[in-house]
């Protein structure tokens, strides 16, 4: 018996060791088991820039005030300024004139929206006809690094509109 107890304390420890070999073996299943988590810690964080890169592509419209000038000789007065709703991933705006009023009548702001393209410099989109267009919408330009909005001839000065509280 005191032969066979050193040959199972032999046993035992080759048993909870698993062997060099076994060693070997389970080193390299955690190694892979190592880069196969950081692949997938790679695959979840490049999907998550992805979701935030697309939901900043939906983000809100943004909204110039832009002052209309009362045009020469004009019958109407302006009473406030004007807003362009500018919706870039939906290539369009959407005008709210001002509204008016001359010694009579008054004449409420108007709503209009319009298919626009927009580039790095300017935002362009054609205007509804009028009576003095001929039946052509007229080009308006929104030059993005100055503010200005030109319309039939008449330019608006425009901000970016920004929550007041």
């Amino acid at each position: 018996m005191r032969f066979r107890a050193p040959l199972l304390a032999l046993q035992k420890s080759e048993r909870y060791r698993g062997g060099m070999g076994q060693m070997d073996k389970s080193m390299d299943m955690v190694a892979t088991k190592a880069s196969s988590v950081g692949a997938v810690r790679q695959i979840l964080l490049g999907t998550a820039i992805l979701i935030a890169a697309s939901q900043t592509a939906r983000a809100a419209s943004t909204t110039l005030i832009c002052d209309v000038p009362t045009p020469p000789g004009s019958c109407c007065v302006i009473d406030g300024p004007g807003t362009v709703e500018l919706n870039e991933a939906g290539g369009s705006i959407t005008l709210h004139s001002p509204p008016m009023h001359t010694s009579n009548q008054s004449y409420p702001s108007g709503v209009a929206r319009y298919a626009a393209k927009f580039d790095p410099k300017t935002i362009t989109f054609v205007g509804s006809e009028t009576a003095t267009s001929g039946g052509v919408g007229e080009k308006i330009t929104i030059n993005r690094l100055t503010g200005m909005f030109v319309m039939n001839g008449l330019t608006w000065t425009c901000r970016v509109g920004k929550p007041q509280f």
